[in-house]
């Protein structure tokens, strides 16, 4: 448990020093110090740290070391207790990379510091694209870690695919790059074919991508009302009506082609108070700090739509553990939105508060999803040699 804690930190504080100081090689230094102990973490795991990295990542590594061409790996097996699971079955992109560092190295530490890397790189240099962010990415980064770095080390395959499309969507929100993010969108969709479902970021992206900074204001009588605001609670009562009938999701995922991600929804939702408990503190914050968060934050409204989506997926794990998983592509942006919430008060009294509070849930949120409830199966630490 605490070599966790002990890299989460160590990371963000040479992160800090990177944004902080000012001369080119220090700061390269610091940031290549932060960005690769959290890689080479990752790489030195025993393979049970992770409960994919048994269940698939290790038989096709096995698979190349047995296998004579990339053709007749991708067309080999191996038996997984009731029956067997094909190579070919897995996304392309993931099978090429396992394929050609297995076929280089044939070390498997290698293997698991090259994915973790995949995931790390493309997660940081797609928040410096944020100019919000800017002196603030070691926090970004400090609430990665503590809220999904060991869920990194399960799904291993969405992850990487979660991580690329993060970048991509940080080139259109800040850039407004819309080729990049398809680009992106195809990388991580040859990881993962979830990824999929980040076509949904651009469509919200282009609902809410208005000139006006305030958005559309509608008057009603002697009230104005944005309209922004007005379209997020209506996404979030037809999110709750469609959880409440998931049969039309499964008709949608069959009509799309997504047909292997039924048996993710199918079945009845029941609400847990657990999920609503252990968001309490930060909707507590963002309360808090409401008229500075959407006045500083350039994609607010986006946010606050990506965060609700990531919390009614929660209730999908009533129907299957994994369906949970649904909401990840859109878990990863909290990063953006917790910062935020944390620094764009200009007050120093409330801004101290704000970060002593978020750290203080992020280590009790890492502690009570990672420890206690051991998720993903990740704690304790155990590397390789043991």
């Amino acid at each position: 448990m605490q070599v966790y804690l002990i890299v989460f930190f160590l990371s963000t504080l040479f992160l800090y020093f990177s944004e902080k100081f000012k001369g080119k090689k220090i700061k390269r230094f610091y940031l290549f110090l932060g960005l690769i102990l959290p890689c080479f973490l990752g790489g030195i795991r025993h393979y049970s740290i992770g409960t994919d990295v048994s269940v698939y990542l290790k038989p096709l590594y096995l698979n190349v070391l047995t296998s004579y061409s990339f053709t007749n790996f991708l067309s080999s097996c191996w038996w997984d207790i009731w029956t067997y699971k094909h190579v070919a079955n897995f996304e392309y992109g993931f099978n090429l990379i396992v394929y050609f560092v297995t076929r280089w190295t044939e070390n498997f530490q290698l293997l698991m510091f090259t994915i973790q890397t995949l995931i790390i790189l493309p997660i940081y240099f797609g928040l410096k694209k944020y100019k919000e962010l800017e002196g603030k990415t070691w926090f970004a980064m400090l609430t990665f870690y503590l809220l999904l770095y060991n869920n990194s080390y399960n799904v291993m395959r969405q992850y990487i695919g979660i991580s690329m499309l993060f970048y991509g969507a940080s080139c259109l929100l800040n850039e407004k790059k819309t080729i990049k993010f398809f680009v992106f969108l195809t990388i991580a969709f040859l990881f993962h074919k979830s990824s999929l479902m980040g076509i949904a970021i651009y469509i919200l992206y282009k609902i809410f991508n208005s000139k006006s900074k305030n958005g559309t204001k509608l008057i009603i009588g002697e009230h104005k009302l944005n309209v922004r605001n007005i379209f997020i609670v209506m996404l979030l009562l037809i999110g709750i009506l469609m959880i409440s009938n998931l049969s039309q999701i499964v008709e949608l995922l069959d009509y799309i082609g997504l047909t292997r991600y039924i048996g993710y929804i199918s079945g009845e939702v029941y609400f847990k108070s657990t999920n609503l408990i252990k968001i309490l503190p930060v909707i507590f914050l963002f309360i808090l700090n409401r008229k500075s968060f959407f006045t500083k934050s350039k994609n607010s409204h986006l946010l606050v739509i990506f965060f609700c989506i990531d919390f009614l997926s929660t209730y999908l794990s009533s129907v299957n553990i994994y369906a949970a998983r649904i909401g990840y592509l859109f878990q990863i942006f909290s990063i953006i939105s917790y910062t935020h919430i944390v620094f764009s008060t200009e007050n120093k009294i409330v801004k101290r508060f704000n970060k002593i509070f978020m750290l203080a849930y992020l280590i009790y949120y890492w502690y009570f999803t990672y420890v206690q409830g051991g998720a993903g199966h990740t704690v304790p630490f155990m590397p390789y040699w043991n």
